[in-house]
């Protein structure tokens, strides 16, 4: 199946004109060590890390690079 387009309908994304911008919280633990007196233990903490993405809406305009760094198209540009 193949769709064009979508949208996220969710609190946490907001479309804007030219970007969508999205919060995400990943709930994770630590495991940390600990010395006190003496005695050693481990302890197994909850973290929560909060992620922010922004991704642009519009399309970059695509060139053909012509440059030195691609010779071999160069060799092409200059045959043709």
């Amino acid at each position: 199946m193949f769709i064009e387009s979508f949208r996220v309908e969710s609190p946490h994304v907001r479309y804007g004109a030219a970007e969508i911008e999205s919060e995400y919280r990943y709930d994770t633990t630590e495991l940390v060590h600990e010395s006190h007196d003496g005695a050693s233990r481990w302890v197994v903490r909850p973290k929560s890390v909060q992620y922010h993405f922004r991704t642009s809406t519009t399309v970059p305009k695509l060139g053909y690079a012509r440059s030195t760094s691609f010779p071999f198209t160069n060799l092409l540009l200059a045959s043709g």
